[in-house]
């Protein structure tokens, strides 16, 4: 059990620098912003994907969609990219690895390795922390606690514990995101905390 725990840490630290300060250069399972999805999946199963989510983006300009990858990863439960709905090329903007945790300081322990880990590793990144409430939860009770690290490139790497609260469905978790300086001015647009 210790050496399958031991492995899933190590797991964790997927995101592997091959040169300091370029975000391109990071991966998620694998996958990296610039990637065209096809490397990784069929036409097939990207088309099925962006179909179950459909629904997802009403809110939106509906210019980027996620297609979540449920099959088994490496390092996390799932994770999902984003890629510009009318691409047919499928080029990733932003890659997520996701865990869920049933005691939410297991996920900060986790969060505060990971970040150190990126901090020490990249001298031209900016790190930041910021704590609010989830848009989810009509109570306010439940929290986004994320750090960001800031590239010059303008993208960023981010790592967030979800903590919600009891009243809330949803489950407590870790999410790494690779986010391109594209995707990032496009969230901006529609998402305020």
């Amino acid at each position: 059990m210790k050496k399958l725990f031991g492995i899933l840490v190590l797991g964790l630290f997927l995101i592997t620098p091959s040169q300091a300060d370029d975000i391109r250069d990071f991966q998620i399972e694998g996958m990296s912003i610039g990637d065209s999805l096809l490397d990784y999946l069929s036409e097939k199963e990207i088309l099925k994907a962006l179909e179950e989510t459909k629904d997802q983006y009403s809110w939106t300009d509906k210019k980027f969609a996620d297609v979540y990858i449920y099959k088994e990863t490496e390092n996390y439960e799932y994770a999902s990219v984003s890629v510009k709905k009318k691409d047919k090329k499928y080029i990733i903007y932003a890659a997520r690895g996701m865990i869920n945790y049933k005691d939410v300081n297991v996920c900060f322990k986790k969060q505060k390795e990971i970040s150190d880990q990126i901090y020490e590793m990249f001298s031209n990144v900016k790190k930041s922390k910021n704590t609010f409430k989830a848009s989810a939860d009509p109570s306010g009770e439940s929290l986004i606690h994320a750090i960001y690290f800031a590239f010059e490139s303008g993208g960023d790497i981010q790592v967030t514990c979800y903590e919600f609260s009891e009243k809330m469905s949803s489950t407590n978790g870790l999410d790494v995101i690779i986010s391109s300086e594209k995707h990032i001015e496009w969230l901006k647009k529609f998402y305020k905390h």
